[in-house]
């Protein structure tokens, strides 16, 4: 969607789009089997609205967006509040109810945000949802990102205006003085005053008297300014829109100035001015058809695969799942286990016989990977059918030894197994 003008002037905004670095699922992983095993309430993360300059504005999420506080250097842009729902079932996720969940969670994120004395930075505007469907066994993420909006709301616009050359070089200063400052504002919207230079949007909307923000200000001394790395009007502005009807009722049916600010650096930063009439103040409860799931490249509103498979070792996803097959009999049977006192110890096997053979498997099967076997015997041909390490390869030609069989054998089964070979010390020992 483009921001032209149509000929009811009605202002269109362009989507939102997602980003998902696989670290994001290597640490959900973690977190999904360790802490939050079948809790389906759901789980804050934090997303990064990227500075760099793209068609579309985008939000990326990694490892560090499930950190209490947003600290990755890597990804410079806006840190934003979202929420990840993850079902515990394929068909839960898909028959769940889209535009239902979708208004539940605006209007919770509304009333959360409007219990709260004023907002703490113009960023948590930017709010998303994440619905998924994690497969733990196949490493496959089922996900479909929200970026909800009312859709009961419209806005007009006149079309871009010329700023005002006795304004320009002077809101341009300020402007870049503050975006491009170090540490970085997490203000993607923010205010200008013709006498006063920046302010934040918390310096004028609080939350307990709404009747009483904008009530007494000069509008022609304002400007509401946003920050946008997209080719055309970001999705992310009809949610700081939308907040100002909420929240400012005096705004109510008026026009309000606002300057697009565009440019990852301050030498590439761009400014344009239009006028956004504003619908008439609706309290959020009675906002009740919400829009914002997004749609994949060809425009089809549907959910995405992702998977982590081709990007791990044949022996991590062995071992991850042996690991995950591990937690769920803990979980289900022995809460108290410490799996981990489990997989750090180191068992000495004396004998790779039938007995043998089975306790090593079982020892395996409990996650123990460091495992001394010692047997001075070899394979005989009544040997595999009874003992379950061993074929009828290794007892030709008088038969392979024993323990250097059942370990490499082992091995075969789990890669990430450390068997330590004894079968040397026996010959010695006779």
């Amino acid at each position: 969607m483009s921001a032209e003008a149509t000929t009811d002037h009605t202002l269109k905004f362009l989507p939102l789009r997602s980003f998902i670095y696989n670290d994001f699922w290597h640490k959900y992983v973690e977190i999904k089997i360790d802490i939050d095993r079948l809790d389906d309430s759901g789980r804050p993360i934090l997303g990064n609205v990227a500075l760099k300059n793209a068609a579309s504005t985008t939000l990326e999420v990694a490892c560090s967006s499930f950190n209490s506080k947003y600290q990755d250097d890597s990804l410079q842009g806006f840190r934003c509040k979202g929420i990840l729902l993850n079902h515990n079932t394929l068909e839960s996720f898909k028959m769940c109810d889209k535009n239902l969940l979708l208004r539940k969670q605006a209007l919770q994120f509304y009333h959360d945000l409007m219990k709260q004395e004023r907002i703490k930075c113009s960023a948590d505007l930017v709010h998303f949802l994440l619905l998924s469907f994690a497969d733990l066994k196949t490493y496959k993420f089922f996900h479909w990102f929200a970026f909800p909006v009312p859709t009961e709301l419209t806005y007009k616009h006149n079309g871009e205006l010329t700023i005002p050359s006795d304004l320009n070089e002077k809101l341009r200063d300020s402007i870049a003085q503050f975006i491009y400052q170090k540490p970085m504002p997490n203000e993607p919207f923010f205010m200008y005053h013709t006498n006063n230079g920046i302010k934040l949007l918390s310096e004028y909307i609080q939350h307990h008297d709404i009747d009483a923000n904008f009530r007494d200000e000069n509008m022609e001394k304002l400007y509401f300014c946003y920050f946008d790395p997209s080719d055309e009007v970001g999705w992310h502005l009809r949610q700081m829109l939308t907040y100002l009807v909420v929240s400012s009722p005096a705004l109510a049916e008026q026009g309000i100035k606002c300057v697009r600010v565009t440019g990852s650096t301050a030498a590439e930063l761009q400014l344009s001015l239009m006028t956004i009439d504003l619908p008439k103040h609706v309290p959020v409860n009675n906002l009740t058809l919400w829009a914002g799931w997004e749609s994949d490249r060809n425009g089809k509103y549907l959910p995405r695969l992702s998977t982590l498979n081709n990007s791990m070792s044949p022996a991590s996803l062995v071992e991850n799942a042996i690991d995950l097959n591990l937690k769920l009999m803990k979980w289900r049977l022995v809460p108290t286990l410490n799996l981990g006192t489990i997989k750090r110890t180191k068992c000495l096997l004396l004998g790779a016989g039938t007995l043998g053979c089975n306790v090593a498997r079982s020892l395996m099967a409990w996650g123990i990977t460091n495992i001394t076997i010692v047997d001075c015997g070899k394979v005989s041909l009544s040997n595999p059918i009874r003992q379950t390490l061993y074929r009828f390869e290794d007892a030709e030609n008088g038969g392979k030894l024993k323990a250097t069989t059942a370990a490499e054998r082992l091995q075969e089964i789990n890669p990430a197994a450390v068997n330590n070979n004894e079968h040397k010390l026996f010959q010695w020992l006779k």
